[in-house]
């Protein structure tokens, strides 16, 4: 409804009639105009038409506002606005921000630090096949722990362990962020290894990126967006994960340091960028 009463105000901002000669429809209209008269943030945040029931009316009430000078839009990976673009909603205009990584959970004690964590979560192949073909590669010096999404502790807890395995089950997730500030040692499947394994995956988050980005898909998905991949080590298959996991250190090119000397830059430049954007609209102002 909020795109929708918006839309309506947008195209009747052409109407030269007074208050006095305005129709029902032109004196709602110039209501609306006047109710939506502030500029407005909007975050996109794991796909715009999330959970909507009806799809194609959402995406013709947001086409219908985006030529509102007043809306502001902000995402915080490269996806978003290329889903809908697919949908048939280009943006004129967005703003690409992403998270600072900034987290204040407390670490909690880890029973083996010389373990190899694994977040069960996301899609059913994340959440029970990757633990199941983890298990099947362990041995007396690769043990892997398991831990819950919702108990496992932060970015301070992770890194005690001796590295995290990733398997990207969506396209961009706040620990991903948070794990980069506090330097966490990530493996991830090489970008071949990963498209291999969506081939059969049940995962339609990375599945969508791999359609609407075809040969681009790398930059919709923040693991492997050139800003970021530096700071991961790939694997070309689950031997190979083995493989490299059972080295004398896990962090041979040192990408924990790496992660902790840039990602200050960066938390200082998007606090920035948001800064920008909201003195821009008239949401914070400074004396």
């Amino acid at each position: 409804p909020f795109f929708r009463l918006l839309g309506k105000a947008v195209q009747g901002a052409g109407s030269t009639g007074t208050p006095g000669q305005q129709g029902p429809d032109e004196a709602r209209s110039a209501a609306g105009r006047r109710a939506c008269g502030a500029t407005i943030v909007v975050q996109l945040y794991n796909r715009f038409n999330y959970g909507i029931k009806d799809p194609n009316r959402y995406g013709a009430d947001i086409r219908s506002a985006l030529p509102a000078p007043n809306l502001l839009w902000v995402s915080h990976n490269a996806f978003e606005a290329e889903y809908m673009r697919s949908l048939a909603v280009p943006l004129p205009h967005w703003h690409f921000i992403r998270p600072l990584g900034f987290s204040r959970i407390p670490a909690k004690p880890v029973a083996d630090q010389s373990a190899i964590a694994y977040i069960r979560d996301g899609c059913h192949f994340a959440k029970v096949a990757v633990p199941n073909i983890l298990r099947s590669i362990a041995r007396p010096n690769l043990k892997f722990a398991f831990v819950e999404p919702w108990v496992y502790g932060g970015p301070a807890t992770l890194r005690q362990y001796r590295a995290l395995v990733v398997v990207p089950y969506q396209l961009s997730l706040m620990r991903l962020y948070e794990n980069i500030a506090h330097g966490v040692v990530t493996y991830i499947p090489s970008p071949s290894f990963f498209r291999a394994l969506m081939q059969t995956a049940q995962c339609a988050e990375p599945k969508k990126a791999l359609r609407v980005c075809e040969d681009a898909w790398e930059s919709c998905v923040e693991y492997y967006h050139a800003d970021l991949a530096r700071y991961f080590y790939h694997f070309d298959s689950w031997e190979d994960l083995a493989s490299k996991l059972t080295q004398s250190s896990v962090d041979p090119l040192s990408k924990s340091q790496l992660m902790l000397a840039e990602w200050p830059a960066h938390a200082t430049n998007a606090r920035h960028a948001w800064t920008a954007l909201l003195l821009h609209a008239g949401v914070v102002t400074f004396t």
